[in-house]
């Protein structure tokens, strides 16, 4: 993947709300039968979670030849790009050339090979017991064993966004992309420690190890998890059920710009009352619809934000 100069990022929470109109028609069934697969090709065909607000398959790299295997908001123009398979090596979106196939095995392996066969990702772990897989309506593609178990999930293998109702646990991080159209590692990333303390950190690009951390919650214990809840509230949460103590992130709106903090701006409009929140990579409030919020790691380009920006502080409830 051609590399661009990096740009400087914030992490910014992305509020959205889908339109109800349809872009593509989703099967009745998201049943994905053992034996099935995707090609990668240009209008190629995809799996659908059963409202079609969602959509699992391969996705065109703009201005390059490869193919993201990912997942994506299905019912907006610009079908968001929520989560991708990457290199276990480097931790860069995996390209996969045209003609890759990703498919679920009758043994039940889910993979992605190439062209000439050879596997080039796979779900781990998979394989004996999974019955099917599924593209759920909560942005979750899962694959089911016999007892309908969660043997896999993208869930758990988040890149640079979460979803309503998605917890990650210790230690668990979101890594920005390079930048809007390249999909290698950026140079920031999120990260909950083993030690319970959510941090921001700056890396050594090109490098992946962390390097500088700019922001902490300064939480400190076992089990704890970064939790995202169906009404859009963010908190670091304790697994410890007899102190019960829930860490909320609290979002506080000032007329300024601050670097590396979480960021948020909202614009509305009166012919569709639903907004979109996105802080997008030239700066400009971008109006869409979704009924799901996410919150996503992500480099944009340098920008005067002249609406409400937000701070991020931290509170025990």
């Amino acid at each position: 993947m051609a590399l661009e100069k990096p740009y400087p990022i914030f992490l910014y929470l992305l509020l959205a709300l889908l339109s109800h109109s349809v872009v593509a028609q989703p099967s009745n069934n998201n049943i994905i039968s053992l034996g099935t697969s995707l090609t990668a090709v240009e209008n190629g065909s995809f799996w659908f979670s059963p409202s079609g607000d969602f959509a699992f398959g391969f996705r065109k790299i703009e201005k390059e030849d490869g193919f993201l295997l990912a997942i994506w908001f299905n019912k907006i123009p610009d079908k968001t790009i929520i989560w991708s398979a990457v290199l276990e090596t480097t931790g860069d979106a995996l390209v996969a050339p045209n003609g890759s196939k990703v498919e679920l095995k009758s043994d039940g392996l889910f993979q992605l090979v190439d062209p000439k066969g050879d596997q080039i990702w796979i779900a781990s772990p998979s394989g004996n017991g999974t019955d099917h897989a599924a593209m759920l309506d909560t942005g979750n593609f899962v694959l089911v064993g016999h007892e309908s178990q969660n043997l896999w999930q993208s869930f758990d293998h988040p890149s640079d966004t979460i979803l309503p109702g998605q917890v990650l646990h210790s230690p668990a991080q979101l890594v920005s992309r390079y930048s809007q159209n390249n999909f290698s590692r950026g140079k920031f990333l999120l990260r909950l420690q083993d030690d319970g303390n959510l941090v921001l950190w700056t890396t050594h690009y090109p490098m992946t190890l962390a390097n500088i951390p700019y922001w902490e919650s300064h939480v400190f214990g076992d089990g704890f998890s970064l939790v995202f809840n169906q009404t859009g509230s963010i908190f670091v949460q304790s697994s410890n059920k007899i102190r019960s103590r829930v860490y909320h992130l609290m979002l506080h709106l000032h007329k300024i710009s601050i670097r590396g903090l979480l960021l948020i701006m909202m614009e509305f409009l009166s012919a569709i009352p639903i907004p979109r929140v996105i802080v997008p990579v030239h700066g400009q409030l971008v109006t869409t619809y979704r009924k799901i919020f996410a919150t996503k790691l992500l480099n944009i380009q340098e920008v005067e934000l002249v609406d409400s920006t937000a701070t991020v502080s931290l509170m025990m409830g």
